[in-house]
């Protein structure tokens, strides 16, 4: 039994290290409450029971995560309602960002193209190009406070809001065909600043920051939900996202080791400077604007890298795929790691090093691109990737081999 604990532990431990919002944990030991049925038998009932565990353990981090955040993952506070778990925090449509509160403390979720409208800003036509491109807009923490009234100021909930970029449109491939929906997002830069209901002293013991990403799929569900329809095992915005997460831990890093300086002036004059004006801003705040502003640059710098790219271009790397790999790749696959794509009705054959193979079932080699465990056991556990009838695979290998490829 002790090792079987232990075996769920370590389970659980390898999946919250490897989950995007991991850095929002406060730093203290945690426990999660599974409830779990163990079949006596074996065979299906196993492999059902186990699919049931693995479930029982996404929920079991899921609250945990919603339990110990600083803030709630893809959710902004509601100040009307004192909660992130109302139904309007987060957006409705796809195509929405924050664009601030109201005056009783209600988050404003807008389409971008009517936000861009509303400020008036020159560059509205570009989200009409096609295919669209990426605009970012830069929203400041008292654009985005302008219209509260000043006894909702106070009530952040234990984080402070210090700015926001809204970036779209993102094209996200269709899961159902052909084609792709429109998608903007809200990185939302969270500070902790004084945490409402704890001892100031407390609350002073460590500098959190975090960017938080506001958006939803095209059906409303969750952002996650649907990021394994981005061909790359990365979305557009993850390479820039990631420098941002690690540039906060610098920052936090710096101030924690200021802050074991009792000596330092500007360590004083930081322990007060989070409970004055809602505008006056720590010096960690200050720097953590900084990425914020590095971010929205990233952002933008993928934009233009990308529609730099010409056709000539593009069809050369087309044409330069690794195919003698990949039909090597296919030949020699175990029939496990042929896989039935539902949403794109094609096969995907997992090869070394995390590489993927993505063919049609007329033998056309579509992409090969890389894959994390991850991302590869997300699919399979939602039911998106299927192992591959053995004859299908059959048929696909005789095709390439008859030079359908080609």
């Amino acid at each position: 039994m002790r090792r079987a604990v232990q075996e769920i532990a370590a389970a659980l431990a390898e999946r919250i290290a490897a989950h995007p919002w991991r850095r929002h944990l406060r730093p203290q030991d945690h426990e999660v409450e599974l409830a779990l049925r163990i079949p006596l038998g074996s065979g299906r009932s196993l492999e059902e029971a186990t699919s049931r565990a693995e479930d029982a353990i996404a929920d079991a981090i899921a609250r945990l995560m919603a339990q110990h955040s600083t803030f709630s993952p893809g959710r902004v506070l509601c100040l009307r309602c004192g909660a992130t778990g109302c139904e309007h925090a987060s957006p409705t449509s796809s195509r929405q960002v924050f664009a601030g509160y109201g005056a009783t403390g209600l988050p404003r979720f807008v389409d971008l193209q009517q936000l861009l409208v509303e400020l008036r800003d020159p560059r509205v036509d570009r989200l009409f190009a096609n295919p669209p491109r990426i605009l970012t807009l830069g929203l400041d923490e008292e654009t985005l406070h302008r219209e509260l009234l000043p006894s909702y100021r106070s009530l952040g909930g234990g984080f402070r809001l210090l700015g926001q970029v809204c970036a779209g449109w993102y094209e996200l491939p269709r899961g159902d065909g052909p084609g792709s929906e429109l998608l903007a997002l809200s990185f939302q830069l969270l500070s902790n600043g004084v945490q409402g209901g704890e001892r100031p002293e407390r609350a002073r013991e460590a500098v959190r920051l975090a960017i938080n990403v506001l958006g939803v799929g095209p059906d409303a569900g969750p952002l996650e939900h649907v990021l394994d329809r981005f061909p790359a095992a990365m979305p557009p915005w993850g390479e820039a996202l990631g420098w941002a997460h690690k540039a906060l831990a610098d920052v936090e890093r710096g101030a924690r080791l200021h802050r074991r300086d009792p000596g330092s002036s500007s360590a004083a004059k930081d322990e007060g400077a989070t409970g004055a004006e809602p505008m006056e801003r720590s010096p960690w705040e200050q720097r953590a604007l900084g990425v914020l502003a590095g971010l929205e640059r990233r952002l933008q710098r993928r934009e233009r890298s990308t529609r730099r790219r010409t056709v000539h271009a593009e069809e050369r790397r087309r044409v330069q795929r690794p195919v003698g790999r990949a039909i090597a790749e296919l030949q020699g696959a175990r029939p496990e790691d042929v896989l039935w794509d539902r949403h794109r009705q094609t096969l995907v054959v997992l090869g070394e090093r995390g590489r993927a193979h993505v063919w049609s079932p007329e033998g056309r080699l579509v992409t090969s691109i890389h894959f994390t465990a991850d991302a590869v056991e997300r699919r399979k556990r939602r039911g998106r990737w299927r192992q591959a009838p053995r004859e299908q695979v059959e048929t696909l290998r005789e095709r390439v081999a008859g030079g359908a490829e080609g």
